[in-house]
């Protein structure tokens, strides 16, 4: 299977999001809206 082009830029995202620091919240929930709001910030 090959992934599409916004599942490997949310993969990166989310492993920055790691990097970063922020699982420290472990919430999936505010994750997803924290990167979606990166993806579309309006």
């Amino acid at each position: 299977m090959i992934a599409s082009p916004t599942t490997i830029f949310w993969e990166i995202i989310e492993a920055d999001y790691g990097w970063l620091g922020f699982t420290i919240v472990a919430d999936d929930a505010v994750e997803a809206m924290i990167l979606a709001s990166l993806i579309e910030p309006t």
